[in-house]
């Protein structure tokens, strides 16, 4: 399983170096915003940047400001929460 890990507008991938978990993460890099462009049709097309609808199973990490966009793609792709219980 793939984790999209999506860092704060101040910081980048680098916040998740020391992360260990037993799956791959897939750092999302910011991309630049359209004018006028609406948190849901930016993460849309983060969605389709990074192709994370094609995967089958998926977790989305977020930190900051990475967190509302990993809540706003969790709503659009028919997303399933894992918890580890």
């Amino acid at each position: 399983m793939k984790i999209f890990a999506i860092s704060g507008l101040g910081a980048d991938e680098r916040v998740f170096n020391f992360l260990t978990l037993d799956h791959e993460i897939v750092p999302i890099r910011w991309i630049a915003p359209k004018r006028k462009e609406t948190i849901i049709a930016y993460s849309e097309r983060l969605i389709q940047e990074y192709k994370i609808s094609d995967e089958n199973e998926y977790a989305i990490l977020g930190v900051s400001f990475g967190g509302l966009i990993a809540i706003e793609i969790s709503k659009m792709d028919n997303f399933n929460i894992l918890s580890r219980n």
